[in-house]
């Protein structure tokens, strides 16, 4: 089975990506205008990305903050699930609704 690349994109094309937001039609750097909840998820899909596809820890300080607690949670569970092949997470919450744990059958639960 082949291995599959999430974003396989060349070198010379991700250094032309900017995320932007569009403010009365016209382009503004995202970073003026966007929630701290998107800009945080800006900030860590790379992260979030690599650390699946290679295989590594992520460690992360206050994971739910500014984030959907249903975002949080799909975090979670990419690490937690049985397609993850060594991918760890380790993150610090204050949310209490975070609990995920394995069923008998190896699912995870919330």
């Amino acid at each position: 089975m082949p291995e599959e690349k999430a974003l396989d994109i060349p070198e010379q094309i991700m250094d032309q990506i900017r995320l932007v937001s569009v403010y009365k039609g016209v382009h503004v750097p995202s970073i003026l205008f966007d929630s701290t909840g998107t800009k945080k998820i800006a900030a860590l899909a790379s992260y979030i990305i690599e650390g699946i596809e290679q295989g590594r820890i992520l460690v992360v300080d206050e994971l739910d903050s500014s984030l959907h607690f249903k975002l949080t949670r799909a975090i979670v569970a990419m690490f937690n699930n049985e397609l993850n092949m060594g991918a760890q997470l380790i993150f610090a919450t204050v949310y209490k609704g975070i609990h995920i744990k394995k069923q008998n059958n190896g699912l995870p639960t919330y």
